[in-house]
């Protein structure tokens, strides 16, 4: 479960993402500098795949990210042009195999984002360098030695242009949603979300009488609606306010799509703040009586495209025996301003932290569906 929204008006371009899972997920950072070189890692097949044909690159371009586990793999960042990556967690995601017929590059799909942040300026570029390469299954390694693959999810990439793009693995398969608008939650598939927020296209606070096409789904709507001090706040009513993938991009695209434009790149980052709190997921009792998994909302990041600021929320650890510990209300967002950084100089501490192929003997590869809580 995780949300990830964009304020894309008035000229402005900030992305809010959170991270809602039931164990520790990106809570290391890493950056990445330029001239660092990488070499696919896809661990899935690599005794089918060549070593020649493993995609190879040196960065382009510095960036920041939160990462998967204790790996170079960013599953959430932003470069130094303002291009933005999100991975969220998609079930029933099926990755592509390998195919020894198709001579291009192979690039483990987990990868991409990192590849992307690397590479590309703009989400154009990194539509093209995903053509240009194979894309196929992988795993990650967790833990020394243990790696667990295929773990479903899919890719929201977005520009300080206001481009964006969806990416999903379906059946195998590649699909592209472009442009792909200012919402992305969990299951299903990005086009059955879609589609399910148009249920609520209806709602507008601007509206001047009741919603009648609402009214039908909201208990005693007729009795509420005249008592409000602020009837454009009843407006909204009948919109989703449960946790689940669907709901919140459902809330989501009703408060985007009634947002009038920001002002100031200050006010697009309290509004994207604003609309990130609303599908902020608290922790609750588990639905498993065997692992007694639950999830809740661990961090939060939101990524000013135009100005190239970062600001990181830690909300939440989980602990091994799935006890919240919870982190400071007084922690708020902490802001990093990749202009601050000189991607040019590699400080020794991120000298190795680079992509490269397994050279370990003895792994241990586990199937997602073999891991509690994913």
């Amino acid at each position: 479960m995780c949300t990830n929204i964009f304020i894309n008006k008035g000229g402005f371009h900030v992305e809010a993402r959170s991270m809602d899972f039931p164990i520790n997920m990106g809570t290391n950072f890493d950056m990445g500098f330029i001239g660092q070189k990488n070499t696919s890692n896809p661990v899935v097949d690599a005794d089918k795949i060549p070593a020649e044909q493993l995609a190879t690159w040196s960065n382009k371009y510095g960036y920041v990210g939160r990462t998967a586990f204790d790996t170079p793999v960013i599953i959430d960042g932003m470069n130094t042009q303002g291009l933005s990556i999100s991975i969220l967690y998609l079930p029933n995601t099926k990755f592509p195999k390998f195919n020894p017929a198709d001579k291009r590059p192979v690039l483990s799909c987990i990868e991409m984002g990192t590849f992307f942040l690397s590479q590309a300026k703009t989400v154009e570029e990194a539509h093209q360098l995903m053509q240009s390469h194979q894309l196929v299954d992988w795993a990650v390694e967790a833990k020394p030695g243990l790696f667990i693959k295929s773990i479903p999810v899919h890719y929201s990439v977005r520009d300080k242009t206001g481009d964006s793009m969806v990416v999903e693995f379906i059946n195998g398969e590649a699909k592209i949603y472009r442009p792909s608008g200012s919402v992305l939650t969990n299951a299903p598939s990005f086009d059955w979300q879609l589609e399910y927020a148009k249920h609520y296209s209806s709602l507008n606070v601007s509206d001047e009488k009741p919603n009648e096409e609402m009214a039908q789904y909201v208990y005693k709507y007729n009795e509420i609606y005249p008592t409000a001090l602020r009837p454009a706040v009843n407006n909204l009513m009948g919109i989703p306010g449960d946790y689940s993938p669907s709901s919140r991009f459902a809330k989501c695209t009703v408060l985007l799509n009634n947002l009038y434009a920001p002002n100031s790149s200050a006010e697009a980052v309290y509004q994207a703040s604003m609309i990130l709190n609303t599908a902020v997921v608290p922790y609750l009792p588990g639905t498993s009586p065997k692992t007694k998994i639950t999830t809740t909302t661990l961090w939060s990041t939101i990524k000013d495209l135009d100005n190239l600021v970062v600001r990181y929320l830690e909300q939440a650890y989980m602990q091994a025996d799935q006890k919240i510990l919870p982190m400071s209300v007084d922690a708020g967002y902490k802001p990093l301003d990749l202009k601050s950084i000189d991607f040019n100089a590699v400080p020794a501490e991120y000298a190795g932290k680079t992509i490269q192929p397994n050279t370990l003997k003895d792994i241990q590869v586990l199937d997602v569906t073999q891991v509690p809580g994913f």
